[in-house]
């Protein structure tokens, strides 16, 4: 009989205690769901390669998008751009005399030339015809055959000269042929690619921030090669900051996307304002990191929400709790 009283002495207890537990537990409030704040994150690294002659940042810098984080060497490709500058120079100035013709002076001296060789052909073809002639009436004894011979050869060279320097001035008077103006504009246009190439390859040799933002790691020195592959800085992204948070499914129904909600950080007093972006539509245990026991081992859903942080107060995985509206 005292067994039985006994035992249910202890059953009355242990149902009072539970009792009183279960009164003195805090209420979750289902409006709250938890989450982690994370921060996107970009790896900075040279388009071009090289080795790196000027580092700008360090480590907790804040940076502007754009702004010259590092330098390579360019000695190299700026000594080609000037080289390709000089040769546009050169192909403009050749393309201009071809466009404008030639000089009114430079067709006279051509004429003048051709003028001189015109006489020069008619006083040998006289002294040719001359010599053939006493050859003809002497039977080659007035004069050689060798004389003869060479009074011909150089009436026929004065010939050719004439032919060459009527070319040339028939073509100074008819101007250039389009399709060698057609040539030179090509070679311009060339020119001019090959500067621009060797701008870009230049601008390639400065690293640039790719928007606004804090360096979290900087990853090389200067001396080191670097290159496309080779990440130079991580940079924390200031702009579009966001929470990943967890809800159960009694609750999914709470949330929308676009939906507005208030995130809490426990440093910050004052809450800041957010957006739902994403919703998961698969279930997933709870991460161990979100520090709530009843949903550790609950099937829950990912919820993903942007945060304006006009303070930048938001910190790489900092727990937050996140309020949806009612």
């Amino acid at each position: 009989m005292k067994k039985m009283v006994f035992a249910l002495f202890l059953l009355l207890c242990a149902g009072g205690g539970y009792y009183w537990y279960t009164l003195n537990q805090p209420v979750q409030d289902s409006r709250l769901i938890f989450g982690n704040a994370d921060i996107r994150e970009a790896d900075a690294a040279f388009e071009g390669q090289g080795r790196i002659i000027r580092i700008l940042h360090d480590e907790g810098d804040r940076v502007k998008a754009g702004e010259v984080l590092a330098e390579l060497d360019s000695k190299q490709l700026e000594l080609q751009l000037d080289a390709a500058r000089i040769a546009l120079r050169l192909s403009e100035e050749r393309l201009r005399k071809l466009r404008n013709g030639n000089r009114k002076e430079d067709v006279e001296a051509a004429l003048h030339r051709l003028r001189e060789a015109q006489e020069s052909h008619h006083l040998l073809e006289l002294e040719y015809h001359r010599k053939k002639g006493v050859f003809d009436k002497t039977g080659g004894s007035g004069i050689s055959r060798q004389e003869l011979d060479a009074a011909e050869g150089a009436l026929k060279r004065a010939g050719e000269a004439v032919n060459t320097l009527k070319a040339q001035h028939d073509l100074m008077v008819n101007g250039t042929r389009e399709e060698d103006i057609a040539i030179a504009e090509i070679e311009v246009a060339a020119q001019k690619k090959n500067i621009e190439i060797l701008e870009d390859q230049i601008s390639r040799t400065r690293l640039l921030a790719p928007a606004d933002g804090v360096i979290r790691t900087r990853l090389a020195e200067i001396g080191d090669m670097a290159g496309p592959a080779k990440t130079v800085f991580t940079i924390l992204l200031s702009d579009r900051k966001w929470v990943r948070a967890y809800i159960d499914e009694p609750r999914l129904s709470r949330v929308r996307t676009g939906m507005p909600v208030t995130v809490r950080i426990d440093s910050l007093s004052q809450a800041l304002e957010g957006t739902v972006g994403f919703i998961s539509d698969v279930a997933e245990f709870t991460p161990k990191n979100v520090e709530t026991s009843e949903l550790r081992t609950s099937l829950v859903y990912e919820v993903r929400i942007i945060v304006k942080d006009p303070g930048d107060d938001l910190r790489m995985g900092v727990p937050v709790t996140v309020e949806l509206g009612n």
